[in-house]
């Protein structure tokens, strides 16, 4: 696995710009890509990954304290169909994410991301 240091999301603009190119190589050769430990706020996250919106469904998820957590979901456009809808769960927000992937009455879970270690006592709910 490939790491950039913690909190991509950074305060700094100069480390930003020097992770935000770390994440172009990573999002370059990738059709899912899942960040932990983002940090910082659910609209920051959004502001900062804007550039990224047209070519990805981006999903974020922060903690309560924005100086820990965070969680950011990317999923390539081009490699789902046109029809798919997109569900998100925070099943622990800035934590653990479920992404269902609906098109047309197929549905598939693609992405569940977590800090790690962290206690997730309902996996029914991750996977059932």
């Amino acid at each position: 696995m490939e790491r950039a240091g913690a909190a991509p999301i950074h305060k700094d603009p100069r480390r930003l710009r020097t992770k935000l190119r770390y994440l172009d190589m990573v999002l370059a050769k990738s059709t899912i890509v899942g960040i932990q430990e983002t940090h910082g706020t659910v609209e920051k996250m959004r502001l900062e990954l804007a550039q990224y919106r047209l070519q990805w469904r981006i999903f974020v998820s922060a903690s309560a304290n924005p100086n820990s957590g965070g969680v950011i979901l990317f999923f390539r456009k081009s490699a789902f169909p046109s029809d798919a809808r997109f569900l998100l769960e925070a099943i622990v927000p800035g934590r653990v994410l479920k992404v269902s992937v609906r098109t047309g009455n197929a549905v598939g879970k693609y992405g569940i991301f977590t800090t790690l270690p962290y206690p997730v006592t309902r996996w029914s709910e991750l996977y059932g």
